[in-house]
């Protein structure tokens, strides 16, 4: 009694997440052109939480169509009873911040005839519905609101963009979180890189 014998924990797996690259990308949004979902969808792959496309309202500015911005001042989260209510706070204070609004979303907002209240008028929950509904219509994975915001990360990844810009665009506190979770490499582009590696020491043919 009394005596300690070390142990050792078995190493922690992260399991994949899942995101979409440039193919599937190209399939989704082809899919989603003109429909309901369009515009959820949209604001996830241009980094937005669900929390925080909920929050997006006509009325409070949060769209300038005008200069093509993305306005994110709140959340929509649940209450102590379970009751989703607005906050004007977002997740953390990098959160609060104003995303460039790409084409197809500029296109399908301009679309909106009546351009007031909740730019998004379902659910949050319904939103990831809706969206892993289309992910299987368009014969990609189903990744839902928070693998498009993945997919934003890497899509930024492969563009090159600045590390520094891209936690800006997505609001991540600090690079090792974005580097970490949400960056992946497409399967495309990781063997285009390990033929590139495995070329290097071909033998030449004589």
């Amino acid at each position: 009694t009394g005596k300690e014998y070390p142990a050792r924990l078995p190493q922690v797996v992260r399991p994949d997440i899942d995101f979409l690259d440039q193919e599937d990308l190209s399939l989704f949004l082809a899919h989603i052109k003109g429909k309901p979902v369009e515009i959820e969808a949209l604001l996830a792959l241009s980094s937005l939480r669900r929390s925080e496309i909920a929050a997006l309202d006509w009325d409070s500015g949060d769209v300038d169509l005008k200069h093509r911005w993305i306005h994110v001042r709140g959340a929509v989260v649940p209450d102590a009873e379970h009751k989703m209510v607005k906050k004007a706070t977002t997740k953390n204070a990098t959160s609060r911040r104003d995303v460039p609004m790409i084409d197809p979303l500029y296109e399908a907002l301009s679309a909106i005839e009546t351009k007031t209240g909740p730019v998004v008028k379902v659910h949050p929950a319904t939103m990831l519905t809706r969206i892993n509904k289309a992910c299987a219509a368009a014969g990609v994975p189903q990744v839902g609101c928070h693998g498009l915001r993945h997919s934003f990360a890497s899509l930024c990844h492969m563009l090159n963009i600045p590390p520094q810009v891209a936690m800006e665009i997505g609001g991540w506190a600090d690079r090792t979180t974005m580097d970490r979770i949400y960056t992946h490499v497409s399967k495309r582009d990781k063997n285009s890189y390990e033929n590139a590696f495995t070329a290097h020491f071909r033998t030449p043919t004589p």
